[in-house]
């Protein structure tokens, strides 16, 4: 069925829309999240392949924002003591599958929220959730996120 075929645009859309739901959960527009993800994929790939040059955009610093927002996201995912006993390898899987299921499910929605919420609650002395919700003095602070999430 060509309708949901798996073609190389796919990685573009899966990587937009994973992380605009992720970024929806943290209180950002996902729809704006997930057009400005897929701007952003089609100028690094023509970056990537020579196909073009780097023009300004005043939204640049989003890549920034988002992709911090979501590492943070997932590395919170990644301590669930379930997930944590999987190899590398499943574990990213079991994520992505966990996200892909809240997507389409309001109770796993729910529930993923709430762990998320709760993880960032429980990071040590708040300092990454004021990461996570891009607090003045996040933006000058040098941190290693693993060493600030204990993984």
């Amino acid at each position: 069925m060509l309708l949901f075929n798996e073609a190389p645009s796919d990685i573009k859309y899966k990587l937009s829309h994973r992380a605009s739901f992720i970024l929806g959960v943290s209180g950002l527009d996902p729809i704006e999240a997930f057009e400005k993800l897929k701007e952003f994929y089609n100028s690094r790939s023509k970056l990537v392949h020579g196909g073009g040059e780097l023009k300004y955009d005043p939204d640049t610093y989003l890549v920034s924002r988002y992709t911090r927002k979501c590492l943070i996201t997932f590395l919170v995912l990644l301590r669930n003591p379930k997930r944590r006993d999987l190899g590398a390898k499943k574990r990213k899987s079991r994520v992505l599958q966990e996200i892909d299921y809240a997507m389409l499910d309001e109770r796993k929605r729910l529930s993923l929220t709430r762990e998320i919420q709760r993880g960032l609650n429980r990071a040590p002395s708040g300092h990454v959730r004021s990461l996570y919700l891009d607090s003045p003095a996040s933006c000058d602070s040098a941190f290693s996120i693993s060493s600030v999430i204990h993984l």
